[in-house]
């Protein structure tokens, strides 16, 4: 299609009779006409026909091939103005940025080119449209040295794919002080059709503290913030997120010690509100359930140095109206720090294990339910001495094989929920990057694990990026891919296959 703008000058000239000349009737008209064509741009009568797609990251380059019928290839005559959703992006004829300069979602544009010698200008319109290349791959929350968060995204749609950084889901900017990382499965209408959402928890420095996203546009689809308390007294400082399993929402939010959920962007009152013992699950020490999600809540009460378990009357989720502490010993746990908890089921029966540390003894505990669901008996497993567990840094509860991992200084062990006998599973190579912030197996309801992520950190290094990353294949243990000095310090890690 071509485009023209034409500059018309009327020059009217009067006929004036002087003495010995004759009458002029000719009308003298003078018009000076440019038309501008832009070519090697998509062309359309309509907007739809004119979207520019590009992935997250990707390398925009558009040149288009400017002419006028009198300016013919000479342009020095023509200023150039790119503008994007109301931003300036480039003030020459040809653009080249990146796609992350311009941000997700569609941006509407504008070429404008003016003719300073005529004062005329011509403008093209079009669209972007941005979208995340990885609805399927490595998502790392990550801190910087100043605290602010950085998500890095690793694709596995494509191989040997470099990380990302997004710092803004759509418009809204991410916090500082990460703090939690969830991701959630969409199910579509067969077993390969299916989205995922990830959300994120920050705890200080941008109005909303939870952002749940779709990985496919990274718009924000839920935000919380301090004006989502149910109880407006309580300001939302999150520690620690997880999901509903049955509806995919944020589901379990623990603030400031308390336990709350969450559902379409309202936060509820504190659970458990009249405690006796005011319970204290600190930052990270409420055990999710999986399959009893709102009949009962867990949790190590660091106020109370104590495994807690509250539980309601099967009315109402959530609602919860009694404790079980007459058949938990306190005295088991006392001065323990938590290492962590989670939800299992032995074939039988439903079960929390449970890990907590004192000195360099590391602790495991099981509590049992009986066959309706009720909790029935808290009891110390097992014990095992840990030279280096200063070292200890995180830990993943594999429900399938019922099989504690732990990162200590650069490796990761595993344990039966049987007792402590541990064994080394994963073994970073010795390449200076230093020990394990974070690990995480990929996303699956099933536990059907084939990937490994791990994250390290090296506070002495002097490189831009401190952090590495590295992909185990689950099954055989092999190392798949390492990139080092990619990332910051990571806080947390989801796979989405």
């Amino acid at each position: 299609m071509t485009k023209k703008i034409i500059y018309t000058t009327l020059y009217a000239c009067l006929l004036v009779w002087l003495t010995g000349c004759s009458k002029d009737t000719g009308n003298y008209d003078y018009q000076l006409k440019n038309t501008i064509t832009i070519g090697n741009v998509l062309n359309g009568d309509h907007n739809s026909e004119r979207i520019y797609r590009f992935v997250y990251g990707d390398s925009i380059n558009i040149v288009p091939d400017v002419k006028g019928t009198i300016s013919k290839d000479n342009l020095s005559g023509f200023s150039f103005l790119w503008i994007v959703d109301k931003d300036t992006v480039a003030k020459t004829k040809d653009l080249h940025i990146t796609s992350d300069r311009i941000g997700f979602g569609k941006k509407v544009g504008n070429l404008y080119i003016t003719d300073k010698e005529l004062g005329v200008f011509y403008n093209y319109n079009f669209t972007f449209e941005i979208t995340s290349d990885a609805p399927r791959g490595h998502f790392v929350l990550a801190e910087d040295d100043q605290g602010h968060s950085h998500l890095y995204i690793k694709t596995t749609l494509k191989p040997l794919a470099p990380f990302k950084t997004v710092s803004k889901i759509g418009e809204i900017q991410l916090g500082d002080n990460p703090s939690g990382l969830s991701l959630v499965r969409n199910n579509g209408n067969s077993s390969t059709n299916y989205t995922y959402s990830l959300i994120t928890a920050t705890k200080q420095g941008a109005p909303y503290h939870i952002i749940q996203f779709l990985l496919g546009d990274m718009l924000p689809s839920i935000l919380y913030g301090n004006n989502s308390m149910a109880d407006a007294k309580v300001t939302l400082e999150p520690t620690f997120i997880d999901r509903n399993r049955s509806s995919g929402r944020v589901g379990y939010i623990l603030n400031k010690g308390k336990a709350y959920t969450s559902s379409l962007g309202i936060v509820s009152p504190v659970l458990y509100s009249q405690d006796p013992l005011n319970y204290d699950f600190g930052e990270k020490g409420l055990i999710i359930n999986a399959s009893l999600y709102g009949y009962y809540m867990a949790g190590f009460d660091q106020r109370n140095s104590r495994f807690r378990v509250f539980g309601n009357n099967w009315a109402t989720q959530n609602l919860f109206v009694k404790n079980y502490d007459n058949i938990i010993d306190p005295s088991l746990t006392a001065g323990h720090t938590f290492v962590g908890g989670a939800e299992g089921y032995d074939g039988s029966a439903f079960f929390y294990t449970l890990l907590t540390k004192k000195g360099n003894t590391l602790y495991l505990f099981k509590l049992a339910f009986d066959s309706a669901y009720t909790p029935k008996e808290f009891t110390l497993v097992a014990t095992k001495e840990i030279s280096n567990i200063d070292k200890l840094s995180n830990v993943f509860f594999n429900a399938g094989n019922k099989f504690w991992y732990l990162s200590i200084g650069r490796e990761i062990y595993s344990t039966s929920v049987l007792g402590l006998d541990l064994q080394l599973s994963y073994k970073l190579p010795n390449d200076d990057s230093g020990d394990i912030v974070a690990f995480n197996f990929n996303y699956d309801d099933a536990s059907a694990y084939t990937l490994l992520g791990v994250a390290t950190y090296n506070q002495a290094s002097s490189l831009p990026h401190k952090g590495s990353y590295y992909i185990f294949n689950y099954g055989d243990r092999q190392l798949q891919e390492t990139s080092l000095n990619t990332i910051d310090k990571a806080k947390a890690i989801q796979i989405g296959l």
